[in-house]
């Protein structure tokens, strides 16, 4: 009872910031009246998000615009985190040291648990002469079936004494022949059995909304840029627009530079538009003239 009615050495604190955990946000709550707000690790309040100024118009549109961030004074009452406001949500590591000892095995003074570990060198071999190992030789004759049980551990045994065609192959003249054969046998048979395979294979056609989907990466390209067009049509017509002035100083670049070839090329071209305008007025008159008679 001494102890309850014993006054407190400090006073109590009635605005706290706490953080939940779930959700990794920042809030400033009042003891006394329960309310509470988003704010910071500073415990600043979160400025207000506006569509199509923050983070994209300079501060004198938002003075125009009567926009500016209200900035709130921190809580008397809330304890003050030394800690700037760029580095507010971020984590601050200490840059560790340099070794400046050359014969260091890493050049950054770190604690001994994150050293790398020394490679352990073991005593060097004295002997001149290679041991030879004789291997166990496998008898003549094809295995019975209870010996081949354990041969998968088994280096001796060859499978060559299984295929009867390997022991026909002695030279690479041997191995292209039986290739070739192999390769012509495919060819012919290659068709009745991709038909049979055709006829098992699954319908995809039309799963997911999907009639065609991409398969390189220029088809990817192509449908990423034509679903950007429709988002950010500003974008690309800026873009189109500057593509189209480049190819404009293209040409007038080419031109004055060969302006004789030019010229001659346009000379050509209103001849050939002439004589086929001529052709096309003649046309109409000659089938009003069969019509007559």
């Amino acid at each position: 009872l001494s102890l309850a009615m014993k006054p407190r050495s400090e006073p109590l604190q009635t605005v706290e910031r706490l953080q939940d955990l779930g959700t990794a946000k920042w809030y400033v709550f009042n003891q006394l009246t329960g309310e509470s707000r988003r704010c910071n690790e500073r415990g600043d309040a979160i400025a207000k998000f506006y569509d199509g100024v923050s983070g994209m118009v300079t501060t004198e549109e938002r003075k125009a615009r009567n926009l500016l961030p209200k900035v709130k004074a921190v809580d008397p009452e809330l304890p003050y985190l030394q800690l700037p406001q760029k580095y507010a949500g971020y984590a601050q590591v200490p840059r560790p040291g340099l070794n400046m000892s050359a014969k260091a095995d890493c050049a950054y003074l770190l604690p001994k648990h994150l050293y790398p570990p020394k490679p352990k060198v073991g005593r060097v071999s004295t002997r001149t002469q290679a041991v030879s190992k004789m291997r166990e030789t496998w008898p003549e004759g094809k295995p019975t079936f209870v010996d081949t049980l354990g041969s998968n551990f088994n280096d001796t045994l060859s499978l060559k004494r299984f295929n009867t065609e390997q022991m026909t192959i002695q030279t690479k003249v041997d191995l292209e022949a039986k290739t070739a054969r192999n390769r012509q046998k495919a060819e012919d048979d290659g068709s009745e059995r991709l038909a049979q395979l055709r006829e098992q294979r699954t319908v995809t056609k039309g799963r997911f909304f999907a009639t065609k989907p991409p398969y390189n990466p220029a088809e990817i390209r192509d449908k990423e840029e034509l679903r950007d067009r429709k988002v950010n049509p500003q974008k690309w017509a800026k873009a189109d627009a500057d593509l189209l002035a480049d190819k404009q100083m293209v040409d007038k670049r080419r031109r004055d530079r060969y302006i004789m070839y030019f010229v001659e090329k346009e000379a050509q071209q209103n001849q050939l538009r002439e004589m086929q305008q001529a052709a096309n007025d003649a046309a109409p008159m000659v089938g009003s003239g069969n019509s007559a008679t």
